[in-house]
């Protein structure tokens, strides 16, 4: 037999997220769950097939705009908004 379900309270200790984020990501985000004798169960692989899937790529080719510090010289007339 496999691994031993998980309850949500477990699910969200594992994702460092509350149980009530855990039922959102049920609901909307694709995160599988079992209904055994009427609660929620959670497969260790479906949670971790659910975060391989939520994995964040770093953007490629986008330019960093070019930000100028403002610098105060001598003489600069100050006006205050």
């Amino acid at each position: 037999m496999s691994a031993p379900l998980m309850t949500p309270d477990e699910v969200a200790a594992c994702l460092r997220v509350h149980r009530g984020t855990v039922y959102r990501l049920v609901k909307s985000e694709g995160l599988r769950a079992y209904k055994v004798s009427g609660r929620i169960r959670f497969k260790t692989e479906d949670v971790e097939d659910y975060l391989e899937r939520s994995l964040v790529q770093p953007s490629q080719g986008q330019e960093v705009p070019n930000i100028v510090r403002f610098q105060y010289k001598p003489g600069m007339r100050v006006v205050s908004l």
